[in-house]
């Protein structure tokens, strides 16, 4: 797995995130599938 993705248990119900948020890797890849660009997507998280 790529060391930027944590998995843990007490950390939104085991989903894999972003290291060092909570913000589910699920997320940032459903915004990449509808059309957003790589830029925005860092801009917004």
């Amino acid at each position: 797995m790529n060391p930027r993705i944590t998995v843990d248990p007490a950390v939104c119900g085991g989903e894999p995130c972003i290291r060092g948020t909570r913000i589910p890797v699920h997320v940032i890849l459903g915004h990449l599938a509808s059309g957003e660009d790589y830029q925005t997507v860092l801009k917004n998280f």
